[in-house]
């Protein structure tokens, strides 16, 4: 009886220390996810942004306007790789954003901010839902919804609060707000929970998506890290939801090499053409010189690249 009461006891023991050092490596991947998170973001108007879901922002922008909401401009945010497009409705102060990122596609908020501090947002956002939402700033996620559908459920669920006046001109600058709002609040109470992990894990689980290293850990593609596996050598997704896309660069993510039959040599190939046809974009922009050292190797390269893999016969590297 002893011997299997010790037993019983080991195996418990056992147990505990599984669930201890289960959670405490859920807590170290909440410290990480959140490091990654920019505290603050900017909002950069730029009306001729290159939008990839042309026929479902265009849509959106349709019924938006069709309902009396005001352009307030289309910007990028560089911290995010995103792009937004801003209306406001100034009659009822509803405020609507048309975002769209490389990774999570195109989705649209209805927001309404109250005097008294707080909010109420409807999004059609394909995920988000799993995290927290800050006291006094009510969420409601329905995916399936289009943007008409979406205002008539915030008129729905707008309640007695009085709203606080919005311009065109001030939609900038409340989406910045709201940021650091909404982050500031996330920090001070420690980051991203274990619970908004589990639900973050168990739907990517539900959803059969595959596990990017970066979502238990540091990325170990970055630049800086060295690996052969470069992630500019990778293809840009065919679809905007692909869940295999790095979430910072937008390329599929190294990972997946051998799954679309590239290798290590494919892979340097590739992002050759792709760094050095980005050469004079770059010099443009005025983040690069002809006359650097940097600019006189990219042209190089891919200048030798070209000529030892001209594209008619190697069409693989330059799609």
């Amino acid at each position: 009886m002893k011997i299997a009461a010790i037993i019983v006891g080991i195996l418990f023991l056992v147990a505990v220390g599984f669930f201890v050092a289960s959670w405490l490596w859920l807590k170290r991947v909440a410290r990480k996810s959140f490091a990654a998170v920019p505290a603050r973001i900017s909002v950069v108007h730029e009306p001729s942004a290159d939008w990839k879901n042309v026929e479902q922002r265009d849509r959106a922008f349709e019924e938006l306007k069709a309902m009396r909401f005001i352009p307030a401009g289309a910007f990028r945010i560089p911290e995010l790789t995103a792009l937004v497009a801003g209306f406001v409705r100034e009659e009822d102060r509803l405020l609507a954003a048309v975002f769209e990122h490389p990774v999570a596609g195109l989705w649209a908020d209805v927001c309404l901010e109250y005097q008294d501090g707080g909010s109420l947002t409807v999004s059609n956002a394909p995920h988000g839902e799993e995290m927290d939402s800050m006291p006094g700033h009510r969420k409601i996620f329905q995916k399936d919804l289009n943007v008409v559908e979406m205002v008539r459920s915030i008129d729905a669920e707008r309640g007695a609060g009085r709203a606080r006046a919005i311009a065109p001109s001030g939609f900038a600058g409340i989406l910045c707000e709201a940021y650091a709002r909404d982050y500031d609040w996330r920090k001070n109470r420690g980051g991203t929970t274990v619970q908004e992990t589990l639900r973050v894990m168990d739907k990517m689980e539900q959803e059969q998506l595959p596990a990017l290293p970066c979502r238990t850990g540091e990325c170990p593609y970055e630049y800086d890290k060295g690996q052969e596996r470069e992630i500019e050598g990778m293809p840009f997704p065919k679809k905007s939801e692909d869940p295999r896309a790095c979430p910072t660069y937008g390329h599929l993510c190294p990972q997946f090499m051998e799954e679309l039959g590239l290798t290590v040599e494919d892979l340097q190939i590739r992002a050759t053409i792709h760094c050095g046809a980005l050469a004079d974009t770059l010099v443009e922009q005025g983040k690069l010189s002809t006359e650097s050292e940097q600019y006189r190797t990219l042209v190089a390269k891919f200048e030798d690249v070209k000529r030892t893999y001209p594209i008619e016969d190697f069409p693989q590297y330059y799609r």
